[in-house]
């Protein structure tokens, strides 16, 4: 059984407690749009709220999310969730729409257009993970920049 065959047989599995037309599998990429434009509205006021320079970023945030249970905690909850989101569909619709064959013909364009977004979507999260520098803000960082040593053109390490 080939991988495509694979997933359209998980697909139509879906299809029982769901129904073909709310079937999440079918709408990845819908669903990560929506996932986007959450991220762009949280983020928007976040942007709004926070102060963004490197001195005050993190007192900024720790101010914003002071008191559990705030509106400022579920904001940058719903921002958080809603990143980890439109990574996680961005990349099973990236995975779902090559496995399908679905990369040529009038397709060919959309394909070439949004793979390369791909990466600019991944070092957006990493600067998530950096503005509020905790322990896992500082752990992706130092892999990052370890990462960036082991590139030969890079000619010293960061």
């Amino acid at each position: 059984m080939s991988v495509a065959a694979a997933y359209r047989w998980v697909e139509h599995a879906a299809d029982a407690p769901f129904g073909s037309a709310l079937n999440p599998l079918r709408h990845l990429g819908s669903l990560g749009f929506l996932m986007l434009w959450l991220l762009a509205a949280s983020g928007i006021v976040l942007y709004m709220l926070l102060d963004t320079s490197a001195q005050t970023a993190y007192q900024s945030i720790a101010t914003l999310s002071a008191e559990a249970g705030s509106a400022g905690s579920a904001l940058r909850g719903l921002h958080r969730y809603a990143a980890d989101g439109f990574v996680l569909l961005l990349v099973l619709h990236l995975a779902r729409e090559w496995m399908l064959g679905r990369t040529s013909g009038f397709r060919r364009f959309s394909w070439l257009t949004g793979v390369p977004l791909l990466p600019l979507a991944f070092i957006c999260a990493i600067g998530g993970f950096w503005l509020h520098w905790d322990q896992l803000g500082q752990y992706s960082a130092t892999a990052t920049a370890e990462w960036f040593d082991a590139l030969p053109f890079l000619s010293t390490p960061l």
